[in-house]
């Protein structure tokens, strides 16, 4: 049987693991867990390749991992086979058979990560491995105009860690976003891709930032001397996230996001097929609730754009005439406690009822 190449989106806590590479000196590693348990439902010794190597200690939203197989499985029997031997820290959250051509590493584009910073005068119990604390007032403004001179393509020697074997230290810098949640401030960085040790010494100086033991405009200063010495700490890796990596289109891998611009662009293309842009709507609701991994859940319904729209008008037609929501399409989950409510106050097509 010809091998077929399996594309796995992996959630982890790095928080005991000696990062994500495999070791011979130990066994706990994330890529070391992740070919014993693949193989064991594989049936046959898997070697997978990733994204992106994390250090010990970091963690990741969505790792993107492949291998190649011959194994006749499904999806789901990937995603809850290899979850029924990784450890509770590891999690498997998606599955895609993909073209031979696709590479983990080779074919993506950009990469993400986010840092966590606790900035409060108490540290947290449950925070501990999952943020930096620091107590001294930070300035966020001084934090984002620093930032703002890494942008572009530099050489980035001055926050790369001394250990490093990329061959170039030229790196692209797509996007710094700084933001503030309470007493948390996350740093949230986008790079076609990131030296060794580099996310977490440009944190550690855009702290010194923060705390105005330097100027912003010293971190162009720091950038431009391509010295190691002239930057700040190495942060430690537990308020470290690697959020994802991003690749073609043409691959139609997921995305992960926790950008409310993606998650408003969602809801508004979800919004517009029922075809209400000429009626208005004053207020919209969007509730989640119960959310599943991609490819658990799906319509029981899979028709081309044509048959669902169609599908979508019969539905309509009824529940107008017999009452609201008295036919809804069937999902592969369980039945929500309350109505699926786009808007309480929306009534499109004269109804006095929401949908």
């Amino acid at each position: 049987m010809t091998d077929s190449r399996i594309a796995l989106g992996v959630e982890y806590d790095g928080t005991n693991y000696f990062g994500f590479q495999k070791q011979k000196s130990t066994s706990e590693t994330v890529q070391g867990h992740l070919d014993a348990s693949i193989s064991k439902v594989a049936d046959h010794e898997v070697k997978t390749f990733c994204s992106g190597r994390t250090d010990a200690g970091v963690h990741a939203f969505m790792q993107v991992i492949h291998f190649d197989s011959n194994a006749n499985r499904s999806e789901s029997e990937w995603i809850r086979g290899v979850n029924s031997y990784l450890p509770k820290s590891i999690r498997i959250i998606w599955s895609k058979k993909v073209d031979s051509s696709f590479h983990a590493r080779f074919s993506a584009i950009n990469r993400s990560y986010l840092y966590n910073i606790l900035n409060s005068q108490t540290p947290s119990a449950l925070w501990a491995d999952r943020s930096l604390y620091v107590p001294h007032r930070l300035s966020i403004n001084n934090m984002r105009l620093g930032a703002k001179y890494l942008l572009g393509e530099h050489d980035f020697s001055s926050f790369r860690g001394s250990s490093c074997q990329s061959k170039t230290p030229i790196r692209d810098m797509k996007d710094i976003k700084i933001y503030k949640n309470k007493d948390f401030i996350s740093v949230e960085l986008r790079a076609n891709a990131f030296l060794l040790h580099m996310v977490r010494i440009i944190i550690g100086t855009l702290l010194m930032a923060g705390k105005k033991e330097i100027t912003p405009k010293e971190v162009d200063k720091i950038l431009r001397l391509k010295d190691r010495t002239f930057a700040g700490k190495t942060v430690k890796s537990s308020g470290l996230f690697f959020i994802g990596p991003q690749y073609p289109q043409k691959y139609k891998i997921p995305k992960y996001t926790n950008l409310d611009k993606d998650i408003f662009d969602l809801c508004l293309t979800s919004v517009n097929r029922f075809c209400i842009q000429k009626h208005g709507i004053y207020q919209v609701q969007v509730t989640a609730i119960n959310l599943e991994p991609i490819n658990l859940q799906k319509d029981l319904f899979l028709f081309s754009e044509h048959k669902e729209k169609s599908i979508d008008h019969v539905i309509d037609r009824i529940n107008q005439k017999f009452g609201n929501l008295m036919l809804r399409p069937a999902r592969l989950c369980n039945e929500l406690e309350s109505p699926d409510v786009i808007s309480p106050s929306w009534r499109p097509f004269g109804h006095k009822k929401s949908l």
